[in-house]
């Protein structure tokens, strides 16, 4: 019988439109969950979710089954519209862009906690210094923070 394997765990980031502020403390851990359930649909394994004020990291496993880009629309759409009508948040809407990276299994600890602590971690560093640490991290090449950050 044939078999197809794969595995791939991405960190995946995305701020909120023009980076507003808008992702409020008191209904966050609502949107994780929510996230992590909406992966779960489109057969990816949420293994950490976490945002702060502007922007979100998810840390998960990619299914065979869909593509990243795929992947991102179907989270980021479905989110959208559930802050906007659970939350009440008329205006809300993600960036159009999103930043991905690929995370070794032996990483996954240590990107894990990295989400796991933004609020902690956003005390030091704006969520722009923290793209650019990541696009210098990786060697992104091109990248116009003109066009990333709208």
């Amino acid at each position: 019988m044939a078999q197809s394997l794969f595995i791939s765990y991405q960190h995946l980031i995305f701020s909120v439109k023009q980076r507003q502020p808008l992702l409020n403390p008191a209904w966050g851990d609502n949107l994780n969950r929510y996230l992590g359930y909406k992966f779960q649909d489109i057969d990816c394994v949420p293994v950490q979710v976490n945002g702060h004020w502007n922007h979100v990291h998810c840390l998960f496993q990619m299914s065979k089954n869909h593509g990243l880009s795929a992947i991102c629309r179907e989270i980021k759409r479905n989110s959208a519209i559930w802050v906007k009508t659970e939350i009440g948040v008329p205006n809300f809407s993600w960036q159009r862009g999103y930043a991905c990276f690929s995370v070794s299994p032996k990483s996954l600890d240590a990107v894990s906690e990295y989400i796991a602590n933004q609020k902690e971690h956003h005390r030091k560093q704006t969520f722009e210094e923290e793209v650019n640490v990541f696009m210098n991290k990786f060697g992104v090449t091109g990248f116009d923070p003109q066009y990333f950050f709208e």
